[in-house]
């Protein structure tokens, strides 16, 4: 049972990625500005990114499967983001043959992967857009 358990939850999460990478690839450029999927993976989006960690599966338990956005470090900006990095912890649910994901308070439930590819791709997005208000504001102060 666990093994049929991990083998769906691993199965999934690849589901996720590459729903990941085709909803990003249909995209394209927002605003002309390329999403650019690394096999890291995370999917850059300018200067910030959604890093993708798929976690540990233990006792049945999915631990520390979690979606982070934030500013990409790089050698002129290491440490000094000026919104806070946003941290989806995801858990799954299954339903018979099914793999649904969940986000731990943010009210996504029961979600395909195709679906929370879709969230992922517009949160990254809407972060980014938060992300250059507060450095424009940041840097004018």
């Amino acid at each position: 049972m666990a093994q049929l358990i991990r083998e769906k939850v691993a199965a999934a999460w690849d589901e996720l990625l590459d729903s990941i990478q085709q909803f990003a690839a249909q995209l394209g450029k927002v605003n002309g500005i390329e999403l650019k999927w690394d096999p890291w993976p995370f999917l850059k989006f300018e200067d910030v990114a959604a890093a993708l960690d798929p976690g540990t599966l233990t006792d049945g338990v999915l631990l520390g499967c979690r979606v982070g956005f934030g500013r990409i470090p790089s050698a002129d900006y290491f440490d000094d983001n000026p919104i806070p990095i946003e941290v989806w912890n995801l858990t799954f649910s299954a339903v018979g043959d099914e793999v649904a994901w969940n986000v731990k308070d943010h009210e996504i439930i029961g979600m395909s992967s195709s679906k929370l590819a879709e969230q992922i791709v517009q949160r990254l997005i809407i972060y980014r857009d938060e992300y250059q208000s507060e450095a424009a504001n940041t840097f004018m102060s």
